[in-house]
């Protein structure tokens, strides 16, 4: 399967700058095209990949993979996103040509076209990667009890620590913004890591530079279980889940696995609960609404935490009394396009509620878009995100 997929991949890849060289001297009249240096150097990105995609799956470390595929990856989208376009007007001209004569100005679009494309994307992963945006969201309710009308909730998702390196300067960045906002209570919905716990050392002391009134709480994301690392044996993987869970608490998180805790103001208390991962196959199922909510009754206004969003529709609309629950998870694939009130992402086509806030019969969700990044090093067109939310009583 390796074999046939690194075959599929070069094959496409090989083929678009083929055809990219072909409508390049379609346009331009050139003698360098015949030089032996010209090809040397327009081929080279190409045989650089190839070669940096064998050493990675045959005989790169595990640990080191996941990172450097990120990079390999992010490089392959900023070379050849926008080639892409080339191919298509070029193919347009083409097939133009068959019936007419003198349609060049096609595939010169597609050139242009080109050009913006990859300033678009080197923009994403270099400047837009670390762009955070607060978002505020007033959210009203009317069960809410009167002493946390005004009650002001800091949500962050998706951080995967380990896409960061051992660099600091990003995650300070971010912390200085939540903490600047004052909140109430801090929550982080899921996904600490890519795969292992060790990720998170040398981030200690920035995270633990965050402050909240009524404390800061956790959840565990699909990527935190450590399904896509190659273990030696199931011990291992435990061993790596338990450390993680440990390191939530270094960096001062209270962990809710399928478990609740009671948020107090005067005599009004509320109910927050967080559920381990709930999703969808391929994701693990393991969130457990019943044990998360043991104890709580209809009186209690109740905020839950689930890394998936899907698990809301499925579980929690008319099956519970929760009120908000917030997730993260989609990372809003990282591109898209947000204007105004219009935004649109190629992963709304798996997931209906994939960024924002959404209602249902009284019921809110809010996923959050992810403060980090994992396989695309960048965001195009999306933001990181740093979540408020504003309690109201109706």
């Amino acid at each position: 399967m390796k074999v046939f997929l690194l075959f599929l991949g070069v094959t496409i890849l090989f083929l678009i700058d083929f055809y990219v060289l072909k409508a390049t001297k379609h346009i331009f009249s050139f003698s360098i095209y015949k030089s032996i240096l010209f090809n040397i150097i327009y081929w080279l990105p190409f045989a650089i990949i190839l070669i940096t995609s064998i050493y990675g799956i045959y005989i790169l470390k595990e640990t080191y993979r996941t990172l450097y595929f990120s990079v390999l990856f992010t490089s392959i989208v900023l070379l050849y996103i926008p080639k892409i376009n080339i191919v298509i007007f070029y193919s347009i001209e083409y097939v133009i040509s068959l019936f007419f004569n003198n349609y060049t100005i096609i595939t010169k679009i597609g050139m242009a076209l080109s050009l913006l494309t990859f300033l678009f994307v080197l923009h994403g992963i270099t400047v837009n990667k670390d762009n955070f945006r607060v978002r505020t969201k007033e959210v009203y309710f009317e069960n809410l009890p009167d002493s946390f009308d005004g009650f002001k909730i800091v949500q962050v998702s998706d951080i995967h620590i380990g896409s960061y390196g051992k660099s600091t300067k990003s995650v300070d960045k971010a912390v200085k913004l939540i903490n600047t906002e004052n909140p109430d209570l801090i929550l982080f919905t899921g996904d600490l890591v890519n795969n292992i716990a060790e990720e998170v050392n040398g981030f200690e002391q920035s995270f633990n530079k965050l402050n909240s009134k009524y404390g800061k709480y956790s959840i565990l994301g699909n990527h935190d279980y450590g399904d896509y690392y190659k273990w030696k044996n199931n011990k291992q993987k435990q061993q790596n889940l338990n450390n993680l869970i440990a390191k939530h608490k270094d960096i001062g998180f209270n962990i809710l696995l399928n478990a609740n805790i009671k948020i107090g103001i005067q005599t009004d208390s509320i109910l927050l609960a967080g559920v381990e991962n709930w999703g969808k196959p391929p994701f693990p199922q393991l969130g457990d609404i019943d044990k998360a909510l043991y104890g709580n009754t209809k009186d209690y206004f109740t905020i839950l935490m689930s890394h998936d969003p899907s698990h809301w529709r499925a579980k929690i609309i008319d099956k519970t009394n929760i009120a908000l629950t917030l997730s993260g998870h989609t990372h809003a694939m990282q591109a898209g396009i947000e204007i105004g009130s219009f935004q649109w992402s190629p992963v709304s086509i798996k997931y209906k509620e994939w960024g924002g806030l959404y209602s249902e019969n009284n019921q809110y969700l809010y996923v959050n878009r992810g403060l980090g990044y994992l396989g695309l090093l960048g965001r195009i067109g999306i933001r990181p995100e740093i979540t408020v939310i504003v309690l109201h009583k109706k």
